[in-house]
């Protein structure tokens, strides 16, 4: 265990992961896996990097540059996320319309506060 954290500390497992995606043609990143996840809004997850905001209404711009409008009043915001321009988040809820959803809950896309990077 200690030489697993040790590698993991050290930023071994970015490199190995690098070195797997550069090398191995059908190897998918953990980067794709998680897009691919949170970007089906018809089964009630989406992300994308907030382009602007209101009191009521969060646009987002999502990964394959498709605009959509959140109506988040109700949701649960995670304390970590600030609800800002440029910012990346994640987000549970339901489909309203071909471009818009209802947020149940809001996320940091990387998990750490602030702005996150993709």
């Amino acid at each position: 265990m200690a030489i697993g954290t040790l590698f993991f500390i050290t930023g071994g497992a970015r490199w190995l992961e690098h070195k797997f995606e550069t090398n191995i043609e059908s190897y998918e990143s953990i980067q794709e896996k998680k897009t691919a996840i949170w970007s089906q809004p018809d089964l009630g997850t989406l992300s994308g990097e907030i382009i602007s905001y209101d009191d009521q209404t969060i646009t987002i711009k999502d990964w394959k540059s498709i605009i959509w409008n959140i109506s988040y009043q109700e949701a649960f915001i995670a304390p970590v996320v600030e609800i800002e321009e440029g910012v990346q988040i994640k987000l549970n809820g339901t489909k309203t319309g071909s471009n818009t959803f209802k947020a149940e809950s809001i996320k940091p896309w990387g998990g750490m506060p602030g702005k996150c990077v993709k």
